[in-house]
C-alpha cells in the first residue's frame, strides 16, 4: 500500500512538472513556509545539467550516472529552454527519505563524482525546481538510491575532504568532531569508520565550503 501511494505520488509529479509547474522536492513540517528548517525529509534527489561549457545529452547522462552508482532516474525531462536534449534534470528516488544535512552532503558527494556537468549551486534541498513543456518520462524500472550507495559516497567524499584539510593544516578536524545529531547520520557514521567519532551535521557545513 505504501510502495501504491509513493507511486501515485511520483504521477502526480509527473504531471506537475509536464504542465509547465515548479515543484519542490521536499516534505515540509508546517505548510505554509519553504524555509531550509521547516524541512522534514527528502525522498529524491534531483541533478540539473544545462553546462554550456561542457555539454552532455541527455540519454547519456543517465548512462554516466548509471555506471558510477548504478541508479536510474524515476523521473527525467527536458527544460523550457532546451533544444537538442542539452538542458535537462534527472530526478533520483530514495530508498528511504533523508533529512537536511544527509542530503547535501549526498548531493555534494554525487557533484564531486559527476564533475564538471553539475551545478553545485543547486545543493539546497528546498530548491523550488521549474516544470516544462516538453515530454517528461516516468521510469517505472528506475534504481533508486540505497543507503549502501550513500555510505559509500559519503566515505568517499569524507575522505576527499580530510585530504584537503591536509593540505590546509586542517588535519584531525573531522575525527575531532562529536555530538551526532543526525538518526541517518548516526546510522551512515557506524558504517563508515571515518565518522567513528564526527559530527554529521557539522562535516555537512565543513563539506558545503
Amino acid at each position: 500500500e505504501g510502495h501504491s501511494t509513493d507511486y501515485q505520488t511520483k504521477i502526480k509529479l509527473k504531471e506537475l512538472i509536464e504542465l509547465g509547474h515548479s515543484v519542490l522536492l521536499a516534505d515540509f513540517n508546517e505548510v505554509g513556509s519553504i524555509k531550509e528548517d521547516n524541512i522534514n525529509s527528502l525522498s529524491c534527489l534531483a541533478l540539473d545539467i544545462d553546462s554550456k561549457e561542457n555539454p552532455i545529452k541527455l540519454k547519456d547522462m543517465i548512462e554516466l550516472v548509471k555506471n558510477k552508482f548504478d541508479i536510474t532516474p524515476k523521473i527525467y525531462y527536458c527544460t523550457f529552454s532546451d533544444e537538442n536534449e542539452f538542458k535537462f534534470r534527472l530526478i533520483y528516488r530514495l530508498q528511504e527519505p533523508v533529512d537536511v544535512e544527509t542530503y547535501k552532503i549526498l548531493y555534494k558527494a554525487m557533484a564531486w563524482k559527476l564533475g564538471k556537468y553539475i551545478d553545485n549551486q543547486t545543493v539546497n534541498p528546498n530548491r523550488i525546481w521549474a516544470g516544462t513543456n516538453k515530454k517528461v518520462i516516468l521510469n517505472e524500472d528506475d534504481e533508486p538510491i540505497t543507503f549502501e550507495i550513500i555510505v559509500k559516497l559519503v566515505k568517499s567524499y569524507s575522505n576527499k575532504i580530510k585530504r584537503e584539510d591536509k593540505k590546509k593544516g586542517y588535519d584531525g578536524r573531522i575525527q575531532s568532531l562529536h555530538d551526532i545529531t543526525s538518526p541517518l547520520g548516526e546510522r551512515i557514521s557506524k558504517n563508515c569508520a571515518n565518522f567513528s567519532a564526527a559530527s554529521f551535521s557539522t562535516f555537512a557545513k565543513i563539506s558545503s565550503k
